[in-house]
């Protein structure tokens, strides 16, 4: 198997980076040129947008093996919003929020993942009550708002394939008992070639019966299929 060392690394449009020596050097392209580089810039990110690493994986050509990865992100990690935050609540060990449904709301943004191999992302809700033991067979219901965009896009407003929603059913007559929902996926095709990926989730109205008091947000984990390479 070849391997191509990196000797060049993009700092910006027009500006970019290189190894001498051990050292690093900084060099920026003068005007003329840095509508060339935009534009290489540009075919490269295109090219890697037709790349399909598992083709790439069968073919020999990557050695490597595809994996479903799942990754827990604690509810005090998410971004709290200035507007409409949902209640913290301290409980023994740990951290939660407190959702008044259809108003309160948490956000995350991030990137792809860097090793990411392609197919959905999937989010699922941990959650539970608050203490009381009145909630068996009760429900909640779990809203996904999502955008994407790379740079000089505007970040604001929904995809069009939003919102996701999935149903929760708390399955205990005990309280501070640990629910996991189901998957909402956001397809590949939506976020294919994008920058950074922007969520929202909400409680909103569920089917009936509902939960006794407000849903309270554990966590949420993120599901995707990741490339691993052997050392």
């Amino acid at each position: 198997m070849s391997v191509f060392k990196r000797r060049f690394t993009v700092k910006k449009p027009g500006s970019w980076e290189r190894r001498q020596g051990g050292r690093f050097a900084n060099l920026t392209f003068p005007p003329d040129l840095q509508s060339r580089v935009r534009r290489l810039e540009e075919e490269a990110r295109l090219l890697l947008e037709v790349i399909n690493i598992t083709n790439l994986i069968e073919a020999d050509i990557i050695v490597g093996e595809i994996y479903s990865k799942l990754i827990a992100m604690p509810a005090e990690e998410l971004g709290r919003p200035n507007v409409d935050p949902p209640t913290v609540v301290d409980h023994d060990n740990l951290t939660l929020y407190s959702f008044t449904v259809n108003t309160d709301r948490m956000t995350v943004k991030f990137p792809p993942p860097h090793d990411y191999a392609g197919g959905p992302l999937g989010f699922n809700v941990v959650w539970t009550n608050d203490g009381g033991v009145d909630d068996l067979n009760r429900r909640v219901r779990w809203e996904l708002n999502y955008q994407v965009c790379s740079e000089d896009e505007v970040v604001s407003g929904n995809h069009a394939n939003s919102p996701k929603l999935v149903d929760g059913l708390y399955e205990s007559n005990l309280g501070w008992v640990e629910q996991h929902t189901g998957f909402m996926e956001i397809a590949e095709a939506d976020f294919l070639g994008k920058e950074c990926v922007y969520v929202r989730l909400r409680a909103v109205t569920p089917i009936n019966p509902p939960l006794t008091c407000e849903p309270h947000l554990i966590g949420v984990c993120l599901r995707y299929n990741a490339l691993r390479i052997p050392v």
